[in-house]
């Protein structure tokens, strides 16, 4: 055999291990999204959160998730519109693009106010928050001005991620160019508070740096910020909206179990198994603590590859996300971790 035949015989050999490979990988990343999606991992861990299904919600990554129970329906927001899917099924029941006659530009947050039966959109591009009938999914209300951005307690710079305290009859919302938290009267609109100081972002206890992901845990009362850029979780008190604690590491990014990414993205409060669950899109995980004590628990490793929001609904967790190998697909994976009690 010539040497170029050797040589060309090696080359199409090298090829046909390669494509094997990536065969073999993509085939094992979608047998773990089929079979045992998530696992938990670390010594304090006891039970992981199984996989059960996914919904397909096309080629748009899901920004944020709500949970309306009561209609067995899940409504999202992905950049370009909201959509609503049906809890059960996962079909697409809904999808518009607009509020008020203004075009959303890249919603960024959704939040359900049950008592109210409204629904919370935050428009982030348009700098607003537009509120909609939980029925008639037609606007009734909203805050801030369209395409005004302003640090005052009337407007907004781009809006990140919200949650309603049910308990207090508030919305807490954060407000992402300016480096703050607002909070709001869920039935008189009224701004009642600010955590962060307006358009000052920091490394202290009383600033941040880009706000994003916003949780309640109604039973304690405590706020959960997620502080982007200095890859940590914020803990303040409800009533007093004073510092409580931070889950993290202060401006210092890593991938131990002390240490967030650069891109950590939504938390969503567990109150069911007493957990609170982190997303990182840059480690790629979701990170578990305890609710209570704010200690590592335990690491959910997905096949979906890329985690972004999370949302919870009794045992049931969603969390969207889109695979390595395929940026077109985009889902919902949804765990339960009672099968494990």
């Amino acid at each position: 055999m010539s040497a170029r035949r050797k040589l060309g015989f090696i080359l199409f050999l090298g090829f046909l291990l390669l494509a094997t490979a990536i065969l073999v990988w993509k085939a094992d990343w979608n047998g773990i999204e089929q079979h045992a999606i998530a696992f938990v991992r670390g010594t304090h861990a006891t039970a992981p959160y199984r996989y059960v299904r996914s919904i397909s919600t096309g080629n748009r990554a899901v920004a944020a998730i709500a949970v309306d129970a009561e209609r067995r329906r899940l409504i999202t927001v992905n950049h370009e519109r909201l959509e609503i899917f049906d809890i059960d099924s996962g079909q697409r029941l809904r999808a518009f693009d607009d509020a008020g006659g203004v075009k959303f530009d890249f919603p960024t947050g959704i939040a359900l106010d049950p008592a109210n039966r409204r629904i919370w959109v935050a428009d982030s591009g348009h700098s607003r928050i537009a509120i909609l009938d939980a029925e008639t999914l037609r606007q009734v209300a909203s805050l801030g001005n369209v395409d005004q951005r302003g640090a005052d307690d009337s407007h907004f710079s781009g809006v990140g991620q919200l949650a309603i305290d049910c308990r207090r009859g508030r919305m807490v919302v954060s407000d992402t160019g300016n480096n703050r938290v607002q909070i709001f009267d869920t039935r008189t609109l009224a701004h009642l508070g600010t955590i962060g100081v307006a358009d000052q972002s920091g490394r202290d206890n009383h600033h941040f740096a880009y706000p994003h992901g916003v949780a309640i845990d109604e039973a304690s009362g405590r706020y959960f910020i997620v502080d982007l850029y200095n890859s940590r979780v914020q803990v303040f008190d409800g009533d007093t909206l004073a510092y409580l604690a931070t889950i993290g590491t202060t401006g210092q990014p890593g991938r131990d179990n002390t240490h967030f990414s650069e891109e950590v993205e939504d938390v969503a409060v567990d109150a069911a198994n007493g957990n609170l669950l982190v997303t990182e899109l840059g480690n790629l995980r979701i990170q578990v603590f305890d609710l209570a004590t704010l200690t590592y628990k335990g690491t959910i490793v997905v096949g979906l590859g890329l985690p972004y929001a999370v949302a919870i609904n009794g045992d049931d967790v969603y969390i969207s996300g889109w695979k390595f190998y395929d940026s077109t697909t985009t889902h919902i994976y949804v765990f339960n971790q009672a099968v494990n009690k």
